[in-house]
């Protein structure tokens, strides 16, 4: 059950397939994530203008509509520069053609893929904080 006061970071989740995004979301919920899932990168946008909270974006690079996953990344950086953003895709070329600043992870992956790549973007709430505690002591 989900609650309003939660203290877990919440992931925009952005593919144009609502399947894959279901599986997405669920290996972040069980990495104790929040998940918000839009179906394109205007979308998000959108999502993100309204002011939403959002500690991630995850996006897929290939999807339709008239801004991929680099598109909606390059946008991101020049609005909101401190939200990290990843992206995911299962084809090489597009991978190979995304510019080398962007983290990506290649489809498919599992759990524990996910959790190692994520950990140098956006390092869980708790161990920062435990980190400050550790360091005033």
């Amino acid at each position: 059950m989900k609650t309003r006061h939660s203290q877990r970071q919440t992931v925009l989740v952005v593919d144009d397939s609502a399947d894959v995004a279901d599986v997405t979301s669920s290996l972040f919920e069980h990495l104790g994530y929040e998940t918000i899932y839009r179906d394109s990168a205007e979308a998000a946008l959108k999502l993100l203008e309204a002011g939403a909270k959002i500690d991630l974006v995850f996006s897929n690079i290939v999807m339709p509509g008239t801004i991929d996953g680099v598109g909606l990344a390059r946008e991101i950086r020049s609005r909101y520069p401190h939200l990290p953003i990843a992206l995911t895709t299962g084809c090489s070329d597009a991978a190979k053609s995304a510019p080398s600043n962007l983290k990506i992870l290649r489809k498919p992956f599992d759990t524990e893929a996910l959790r190692e790549f994520i950990q140098g973007i956006a390092p869980p709430r708790v161990a920062r904080t435990s980190s400050a505690t550790n360091a005033s002591r």
